[in-house]
This record gives structure tokens, C-alpha cells and sequence, in this order.
């Protein structure tokens, strides 16, 4: 992001981030986050934590990869099993809300 921002001065957006709510990805080694409902939400938070701060102010948002995904993927939206909203689905409400 830092070397993004100073060669190009162009605004920025992270594209398809995602990261799992259950076990999928990380069964042999611990994961950078826990995959849990909480550690997707930890995940959104710090990707979004490091667009904020990214150099003269070019970091200008996320994209997730696909919030309602279903089926085989389910793990990596922000919907359970039985189409409940998890945690992640806040993070950005201190940005957006009044």
C-alpha cells in the first residue's frame, strides 16, 4: 500500500479480501486471525485499519469478495449457515452511522 501510493499517488481499494467465519483454510497451522465469527470481523477491521491509513489519504476502501456467498464458499461470507448476519456485518457502522 505504502509503495502503491507513492509510485502511482492514485486512490487505492482492496479488491476481494475475504477470510473465513469457521475452519477451512487453516487446519494444519494457526491462521493469522482465528477462523471464528469474531476473528473475521478482527480481519475486516485491521485490512480496513491499514486502507485508512494508508499514505495522503489514498486508501479509499474494501471490496469483500462475496458477502452472500453460499453453498461450498459459505465459510468466507458474512451470513451463517441459517442466513444470520455474523459480526464482520458491523464494522463499518462507526463510518456510516449517526
Amino acid at each position: 500500500m505504502i509503495f502503491m501510493a507513492q509510485e502511482y499517488k492514485k486512490a487505492i481499494f482492496v479488491v476481494e479480501a475475504a477470510y473465513n467465519w469457521m475452519p477451512a483454510e487453516y487446519k494444519q497451522r494457526p491462521g493469522p486471525f482465528p477462523e471464528t465469527p469474531e476473528g473475521q470481523k478482527q480481519f475486516l477491521e485491521e485490512v480496513n485499519r491499514i486502507v485508512q491509513e494508508t499514505s495522503a489519504g489514498l486508501g479509499q476502501g474494501i471490496f469483500w469478495w462475496e458477502p452472500a456467498v453460499t453453498g461450498g464458499l459459505t465459510s468466507r461470507g458474512f451470513f451463517d449457515e441459517s442466513g444470520n448476519a455474523l459480526p464482520v456485518m458491523v464494522t463499518f457502522d462507526r463510518y456510516t452511522r449517526h
